[in-house]
């Protein structure tokens, strides 16, 4: 199955819930994602993306503190990029 930005959401959580796949942390879903990989599914995004949509989609599947932190830190990480861009020097 080809996997893109398109689809990449769903099928992440259709695999977890069709293959019973529990998801604490962010090590697990990232075993998961080797193991899709294993299972003939093919990912036609950027590394920094997939790892972004893993880390939402660990927080969406586990809403605990730590996994909240991760998400924000994405987005704090994004916010200092951003500001850096605008920097006239």
């Amino acid at each position: 199955m080809i996997i893109n930005t398109n689809n990449c959401h769903e099928a992440i959580l259709n695999y977890v819930e069709e293959n019973t796949v529990e998801i604490n942390t962010y090590e697990d879903m990232k075993n998961t994602y080797a193991n899709m990989i294993l299972a003939d599914y093919y990912f036609i995004i950027e590394r920094d993306l997939i790892a972004d949509i893993l880390v939402d989609l660990t927080y969406r599947l586990s809403s605990n503190a730590t996994n909240r932190g991760r998400v924000i830190g994405t987005i704090d990480m994004e916010d200092n990029d951003d500001n850096h861009s605008y920097d006239s020097d």
